[in-house]
């Protein structure tokens, strides 16, 4: 009877602890990082210098941030347990998208009233940049001042990650 009544408690306490030791997987959103040297830094804001009086490009700028900077979107593999601090992840820098820059459908604008605030698009749905805005950076703005932007990526699931930034204004010497 001692006998079983061991073998219950034992059963319970190891059901117990490896049902504990198993939960639920949680999607977690993506990181903005930088990676120098093959290594994953944090990063809490991002810094962009553009020339004064060069045409401005967000495009180019983003480019600019990924290649030169090591800017770069990750999504970690959270299909299983992770053993130590080096965990895999994806490299998903092609979703960075620099939002501050979009044309929004306003009033002004022949449209249904569903689309106000929304981000225009062109035939093809592709997002489409408000040149007043490049136009400040490109010819507007002088050296020394900034302008601030917001860095946004989305992962497979559609968590986000939203990283400010500031375009910093530099003298073209």
């Amino acid at each position: 009877m001692k006998v079983k009544k061991f073998l219950i408690v034992a059963l319970m306490a190891v059901l117990s602890f490896s049902l504990m030791a198993c939960p639920e997987i949680v999607n977690l959103a993506p990181e903005i990082v930088v990676i120098q040297d093959g290594e994953v830094m944090q990063v809490n804001e991002i810094v962009y210098e553009h020339v004064e009086g060069t045409q401005f490009d967000p495009e180019a700028m983003l480019q600019h941030l990924i290649n030169e900077q090591g800017l770069a979107g990750i999504d970690y593999d959270q299909s299983g347990v992770a053993v130590g601090s080096e965990r895999s992840y994806e490299n998903i820098s092609d979703r960075l998208v620099i939002e501050t820059f979009y044309a929004i459908y306003t009033e002004v604008d022949d449209v249904d009233d569903s689309l106000l605030g929304q981000f225009k698009t062109d035939d093809n749905g592709d997002y489409i940049y408000d040149t007043g805005k490049i136009f400040l950076i490109s010819s507007v703005f002088g050296a020394g001042e900034e302008v601030a932007f917001t860095l946004k990526l989305t992962d497979d699931d559609g968590d986000q990650i939203i990283l400010p930034g500031k375009i910093l204004i530099v003298s073209a010497e």
